[in-house]
């Protein structure tokens, strides 16, 4: 099965990525970048794109179904309501945890695991308060 390709691997020799810019559209670039850390300029001039959908994780925890039939109608895809529960199913933290080794990522070490806990806010079991002043700061320099 194809998958979806990670912005932030691109850079990483360890994974083979496409060409983001050849791939056809409509398509789907999954990153894990902050919303207030992607550069303003994007932000600005595809808010309002009708080819761009902006999702954030904290809104598919609440409510993923609904989503999964957001991007579905995004891609003009029409799906059964029966595909769309089946979907969120396998990409529920439950769901993705059965089938963990589809996300990790090698790394010299080994392979890196993408999973945690699949709660909002779990960065700060892993992020001391000087971690996280270091780590604001740097993302604000731009």
């Amino acid at each position: 099965m194809e998958r979806v390709p990670f912005l932030e691997l691109a850079t990483n020799p360890h994974v083979p990525q496409a060409d983001i810019k050849t791939l056809p559209g409509p398509r789907i670039i999954k990153h894990h970048l902050l919303y207030d850390v992607i550069p303003k300029g994007a932000n600005e001039k595809t808010l309002d794109d009708p080819n761009v959908l902006f999702i954030k994780y904290e809104d598919l925890r609440k409510d993923l179904v609904s989503h999964v039939r957001m991007i579905a109608n995004f891609l003009n895809q029409p799906l059964s309501d029966d595909l769309i529960n089946r979907i969120a199913e396998q990409c529920s933290f439950s769901g993705m945890k059965k089938n963990a080794s589809s996300f990790s990522m090698p790394t010299k070490e080994g392979e890196a695991s993408f999973l945690r806990k699949g709660v909002v806010g779990d960065w700060r079991n892993y992020f001391t308060p000087e971690l996280n002043d270091r780590f604001d700061r740097k993302c604000w320099q731009n």
